[in-house]
């Protein structure tokens, strides 16, 4: 877990340095269970060089585990789709990860992600103008 976040950061720092979009697709994880230390199977990072993150594309994933899912953080236009993302009813509802957290994340897209099994499916906060839309969510 530790080395896919470091290797996702790092190419956040290649797409900002070189300016292409990141593409995150068909990843197939087991998240971490310690959700005090923020760990998610994907994991977009603070802000680089005080710039959010742009053009960010995560789609067709598979990702089970205790912890979040996704978590993106200080994104632009970034789009999270076709997604599917399993907690674990074995832990108490607080002790879950969320499906999907949306952090200071503004004009993005998230859609047609299945979520079952986490604390909250998609959980949105300090966030503006996005789109969040036909995503499927259960207990």
């Amino acid at each position: 877990m530790l080395f896919f976040k470091k290797t996702l950061t790092l190419l956040f720092v290649f797409a900002i340095f070189f300016c292409q979009p990141l593409n995150a697709r068909e990843i197939q994880l087991s998240a971490s269970d310690d959700l005090t230390e923020q760990y998610s199977a994907i994991y977009s990072h603070d802000k680089i060089d005080n710039k959010k993150v742009s053009n960010l594309t995560i789609k067709n994933n598979t990702l089970i585990g205790d912890g979040f899912g996704i978590w993106l953080n200080q994104a632009d236009n970034a789009i999270v789709s076709h997604s599917r993302i399993k907690g674990n009813l074995a832990l108490r509802s607080v002790d879950r990860g969320n499906g999907i957290q949306i952090s200071n994340v503004t004009n993005s897209h998230v859609f047609h992600n299945e979520v079952s099994e986490t604390r909250d499916g998609v959980y949105v906060i300090s966030s503006k103008n996005n789109i969040i839309e036909q995503n499927t969510m259960h207990h």
